[in-house]
């Protein structure tokens, strides 16, 4: 689907160098934004953690889905930051654990997804891979891992035993989930509960995959591009 020349069915051509008016493909901003909101859940539990990391996450994904063309009308927008408000009053209402933080989670999970499909389903349409290529790319890795913390803490708030066989803060599902992604595996924090030990190992299989196949082919091709660019001014 990459440097084929051809545009994929249904998608319109774009002039060189003339972004489409309504997809900008701007993902520098949602990469910035992302890891920002992960760094954000570091500071602890305290209000203004709360409400800054929701600021974060809610502009993530106006941003993402604006920046993947699929965030084109302003009820898709109020629909998705309705659903973000809510799951935020959710976890303020739950206290860090129980159902309503497990429902919370899952809210999060499907937005995360929904974010993560629409920038991913984007970059895969680029007819040549750029700059912003890579920076779409590199936030679908980060929004992985989001995602996945997401799921830790649904888990741990739906099921009848803790995942870690006790009580944790809510930063420790994201912290875990990088940890996980990128195969680092620290020992803190060990899985308890046979299927969040299985859907760990796919996290871990999936994060290697994304790694090894989608971002090491968009770099090489980025590099082989501007290679090619070189040659030709010569």
């Amino acid at each position: 689907m990459l440097n084929t020349g051809v545009p994929p069915a249904g998608v319109r051509e774009e002039a060189p160098g003339r972004p489409h008016p309504r997809v900008q493909d701007r993902f520098g901003l949602l990469l910035f934004l992302v890891v920002a909101s992960f760094l954000e859940q570091g500071f602890g539990d305290a209000l203004w953690v709360s409400v800054l990391g929701t600021a974060l996450f809610v502009l993530a994904l106006v941003v993402g889905f604006r920046a993947s063309g699929v965030g084109k009308r302003p009820a898709f927008l109020a629909v998705t930051i309705g659903l973000s408000l809510g799951a935020v009053a959710l976890f303020g209402v739950s206290g860090g654990s129980g159902p309503l933080f497990g429902a919370a989670c899952v809210v999060l999970v499907l937005l995360g997804s929904a974010v993560l499909a629409s920038v991913l389903g984007r970059v895969l349409r680029h007819r040549t891979v750029t700059a912003q290529t890579l920076l779409g790319a590199a936030s679908s890795y980060m929004l992985i891992g989001l995602t996945f913390a997401a799921v830790y803490g649904a888990l741990d708030g739906l099921l009848a035993q803790p995942i870690f066989g006790h009580h944790v803060a809510g930063s420790v599902y994201g912290y875990f989930s990088f940890t996980t992604m990128t195969t680092v595996g620290y020992g803190d924090y060990t899985l308890k509960l046979d299927i969040a030990r299985r859907i760990a190992m796919l996290q871990a299989v999936s994060g290697q995959l994304f790694l090894a196949t989608l971002v090491a082919r968009l770099v090489s091709l980025y590099r082989g591009g501007r290679r090619g660019a070189k040659d030709a001014d010569v």
